[in-house]
């Protein structure tokens, strides 16, 4: 299979799909499946992995982490049949609303790991720009989900 991972981050300050992600990538390798690793180009990595794609962050607030590379990328991909299933990891933030588009779109199987941002606390709390997200972005991105891998 074809299979593009999504995350915001995976610099060496970010969080734990930071580690998780990418040894779910190499262990994917590994069975031989074809694997890329989308983020964005958030800061300093421990090592550049050869499946890793980084895509520049676009204007805006850096917290929604905005990039038209990577949605751009993401749409030439799902086009042209160049990817069989779309990963998501994580919500709240533009690259995580980028693969539901694009799989609606272009017909793409989409995974979503919400890792926790789903939990009651989590869609309680943090920014008041959550309830302007949720209904515009965030929730149509999820409509196209076929799978939630809840860990």
């Amino acid at each position: 299979m074809r299979i593009i991972h999504v995350v915001p981050a995976i610099a060496n300050e970010a969080s734990g799909p930071s580690y998780s992600v990418v040894r779910l990538c190499e262990s994917l390798i590994a069975e031989g499946q074809d694997v890329t690793l989308a983020a964005l180009d958030w800061g300093p990595m421990s090592k550049k992995q050869a499946y890793l794609k980084t895509f520049p962050l676009g204007w805006g607030p850096r917290r929604l982490g905005r990039s038209p590379a990577l949605h751009h990328w993401l749409s030439e991909h799902a086009e042209s049949g160049a990817v069989d299933l779309i990963h998501d990891h994580s919500l709240w933030m533009m690259p995580n609303v980028y693969p539901g588009q694009v799989a609606r779109r272009h017909g793409v199987p989409l995974v979503v790991s919400p890792r926790g941002t789903l939990s009651e606390w989590a869609m309680g709390s943090g920014s008041p720009l959550k309830k302007v997200f949720w209904p515009l972005l965030q929730r149509p991105a999820l409509s196209a989900a076929a799978c939630f891998h809840a860990t």
